[in-house]
């Protein structure tokens, strides 16, 4: 344990009962900080995440019962030679490795085993990634597969969309990082979710193992068009303090390449030497291993032991920590809430992971993951409070240490004094204050649109979804002055449908034409923001299709009219024009184009009447709901007259039509 001052003013002499109640009240502080130190050295039976590299033992083996004439086996999950990563393997019976598989090709009966055998050196990766607008990283070139919705990786479902465009900043490795850290800190770590769920399903549930941390990242990172791949391997657990089967994702950053992100282990940009990669893949629950044969067979499970044989030195970054609790004295029962600043002197981002080594007890998670932007300064938020354990020794007071370590060896220490009397913060306060200044997670709030356009005669749904892990609340969820007012539970979701009209323009006093909405929904308590969602469709203008006049109104009596009609569109679209005029009905589908249009119309004048003719011109058409619309006018067609001569031949001609 790290050696402290503790400096006590004297205002007159201590008599000897005082000095042995000083002697007791520092054997107090002793054995309460002993007890915490204990506590955090047993992270030093443990894997060093630290290490700089690490050696893995890997066997890989399967028991198949065959009566087939041909059995062809083709194993895709193996070590791979790769960057940080050194692998020698070998198998038995003898097969060939190549394009990242091994091929067993057996022709005999009965029960046949195959082994895989690797001996691994795992390199600790560390990047150094810098700033990269998240423009840059969108749908990078030669990669469209890596950023398309795929069978788990649900990347177009609305509300994982919308909580992307949430958490999404201008920089890729800050929106990668607020991805992550929504995952890891919404998802319980269940162990009865081993099977592979879609990520709308783990968006819902919020629970799983690390396949489905990794299944929900990659989704939102994917709805951004950021690629995304998924490794399958081995890291340690330090819940089993062994190695075991893990995945994790790999996120695509221009100019840094395939960048890992293991989001159960808050491992961002680096990874630790424990980790060995298997295989890489578009989707999880990707084929390990295939069977090719004629005949039959039965499988037994694909087997695989992994452990960590040596590890190297321990890496070190020096970075300054500092503790900053928020008062030095605090009553007995106090929560204290405890900001831990880390200043990053590089210039590129450093994800850190730093935990409370010493305190006499630490409320919520004793772990965070701290983002340093480069050239800045980060920080942390933990709530520390006198264990029950430890509550009895503490008697009218004592002063407790605090210690704060980082995965890379960098520590801070401060002490805080917890005495009978003194000022005190409620859990509830405590839990407030690390939420507005440390961000912390309080109210998922996220919608989605019922469809992909609206016209501007519709309202439109919106389907929102409130979580709240805090007491409970009435909250609004509003539009401009529209809300919609609820009550939400502590620990409660509930899903609100709401209908919004398209904003109208006062000034014109009526709809605003708008090709793309983004609309901005806030969840509001005492006017306070606490979540924004924001959503985009398109609003879509009614079809408006106006006649605006006529030309080459007349023709001789006899021949074939073709006048025109000049109409004004605000869309294209088709249409079916109609001429009727007394027992004379005339029908064409035309193609409009947005703007000005000229349509010419044949006309049969040998059916009108010589002189003006009134006929009634209707262009229907119809918007993509299936609403239908009517355009009308009246115009005047005028027939000239001929020679009985000229209509006598015009009348013969008509008989042979």
């Amino acid at each position: 344990m790290r050696n402290f001052l503790i400096r006590i003013r004297f205002k007159k002499k201590f008599s000897m009962l005082k000095l042995f109640s000083l002697f007791l009240f520092l054997l107090i502080l002793f054995s309460i900080s002993l007890v915490a130190a204990a506590q955090g050295e047993e992270r030093n039976t443990r894997f060093h995440q630290n290490v700089v590299s690490a050696r893995h033992s890997i066997n890989i083996s399967n028991v198949i019962k065959s009566n087939a004439k041909e059995l062809i086996t083709t194993v895709y999950l193996f070590p791979k030679e790769i960057e940080n990563q050194r692998a020698t393997v070998t198998t038995s019976p003898h097969s060939k490795i190549e394009d990242g598989k091994i091929v067993f090709e057996f022709d005999e009966k009965g029960t046949i085993a195959f082994k895989v055998m690797a001996d691994v050196e795992r390199r600790m990766v560390f990047e150094k990634v810098g700033r990269v607008n998240l423009s840059e990283a969108r749908n990078p070139e030669g990669l469209d597969e890596y950023t398309k919705p795929s069978t788990y990786i649900l990347s177009n479902d609305p509300f994982i969309r919308n909580k992307a465009q949430q958490l999404a900043t201008q920089d890729t490795f800050e929106t990668l990082y607020n991805l992550a850290e929504y995952v890891r800190n919404n998802l319980e770590y269940d162990t009865n979710f081993r099977e592979p769920k879609n990520a709308s399903w783990i968006m819902q549930e919020k629970r799983g193992v690390c396949s489905h941390y990794t299944i929900l990242f990659m989704a939102l990172a994917r709805s951004l068009g950021i690629a995304t791949r998924y490794v399958s391997g081995e890291a340690y657990s330090t819940l089993e303090n062994k190695s075991g089967e893990h995945a994790w994702a790999e996120a695509w950053i221009p100019g840094h390449g395939w960048i890992p992100f293991d989001v159960n282990f808050g491992q961002y940009g680096w990874l630790d030497a424990s980790h060995v990669v298997m295989m890489y893949s578009i989707d999880a629950g990707g084929t390990l291993i295939s069977y090719q044969y004629l005949g039959e067979i039965e499988k037994e499970s694909l087997k695989i032991e992994a452990e960590i044989t040596d590890i190297g030195e321990n890496f070190s970054l020096p970075l300054e920590i500092e503790i900053d609790p928020l008062l030095d004295t605090v009553s007995l029962d106090s929560y204290l809430p405890v900001q831990v600043k880390v200043k990053n002197p590089n210039n590129y981002y450093i994800a850190l992971s730093v935990h409370v080594s010493i305190a006499p007890g630490v409320f919520g998670t004793n772990e965070k993951v701290i983002l340093l932007k480069p050239k800045s300064e980060g920080a942390g938020y933990f709530i520390s409070y006198i264990a029950p354990e430890n509550s009895g020794e503490c008697g009218t007071g004592c002063i407790a240490t605090l210690e704060i370590r980082d995965i890379f060896g960098n520590s801070a220490i401060t002490f805080v004094k917890f005495e009978k009397g003194a000022t005190g913060i409620s859990l509830v306060d405590a839990q407030r204050i690390t939420a507005v200044y440390g961000r912390e997670k309080e109210i998922d709030f996220y919608c989605k649109i019922g469809k992909e356009f609206y016209y501007d005669y519709e309202d439109m749904d919106i389907e929102c979804v409130v979580s709240n892990d805090r007491e409970a609340k009435t909250l609004s969820i509003c539009h401009q002055e529209l809300c919609e007012n609820f009550t939400i539970g502590s620990n409660e979701t509930k899903t609100i449908f709401l209908k919004l009209p398209v904003a109208l323009d006062n000034a014109q006093n009526n709809k605003t034409i708008m090709k793309c909405l983004t609309l901005c929904v806030t969840a509001r308590e005492r006017r306070s923001v606490l979540a924004m969602s924001c959503l985009d469709t398109t609003i879509l203008e009614s079809p408006n299709i106006t006649i605006v006049e006529t030309q080459n109104a007349v023709a001789d009596y006899g021949s074939q009219g073709n006048f025109e009609i000049i109409i004004n569109s605000n869309t294209i679209t088709s249409a079916e024009m109609i001429i009727e005029t007394g027992a004379y009905v005339a029908r064409q589908n035309i193609s409009i184009e947005k703007g000005q249009n000229t349509i010419r119309l044949p006309i049969k004048t040998w059916k009108l009447k010589t002189g003006d003719n009134q006929i009634h011109v209707v262009i229907k058409y119809m918007d993509k709901r299936g609403r239908e619309y009517l355009a009308r006018k009246e115009i005047i067609f005028t027939v000239r007259d001929v020679s009985i001569f000229r209509r006598i031949i015009i009348a013969i001609t008509r008989l042979f039509e």
